[in-house]
């Protein structure tokens, strides 16, 4: 494992979860559950770039039919999204989220780490029952967002 990924197996290892490197990358996988999903979180290591990216990925592929409409309620949720983004592969209907760190010139510490691992697994969860709203048919995308916005949802979940 490369230096990078030692901090975020720490913080990975400080929330409770197990996880398995990935074959032929440099990157770690866990799954993350909530009282309401479960979804693989992908970890991986750019130690030339000194960058690490982090993706949360629903566990559900979009059907061709839904493309169109889970296009615009990503693209509604990335608006106003401060880190990170969601995105849509086109091809297979695989929705992720991303969040990144560069540390050029810069060195991770483990409380970085820790801000980049729950800030991505906080903002899937976050939006995961507008995503699967979407999925399912039962909303529309602004319908859908504005399911997520008025969740009052216990944002402590991920430190009990």
């Amino acid at each position: 494992m490369g230096k990078l990924l030692d901090h975020m197996e720490s913080a990975l290892t400080d929330a409770g979860w197990l996880f398995e490197p990935l074959d032929g990358l440099a990157g770690l996988r866990t799954i993350v559950e909530t009282s309401t999903a479960q979804w693989p979180v992908l970890v991986l290591e750019y130690a030339e770039e000194q960058q690490v990216v982090t993706y949360s990925v629903m566990p559900a592929s979009t059907p061709p039919s839904k493309l169109l409409v889970m296009m615009e309620f990503i693209t509604r949720v990335n608006y106003d999204l401060p880190v990170g983004n969601f995105e849509l592969d086109l091809d297979d209907g695989e929705v992720r989220f991303k969040n990144a760190i560069d540390l050029e010139g810069g060195e991770l510490t483990d409380e970085m780490a820790n801000v980049l691992l729950f800030t991505n697994v906080d903002t899937m969860a976050h939006y995961m029952p507008g995503l699967a709203a979407v999925l399912q048919g039962t909303a529309s995308p602004a319908q859908a967002l504005a399911l997520c916005e008025a969740e009052d949802e216990d944002e402590d979940w991920l430190e009990a």
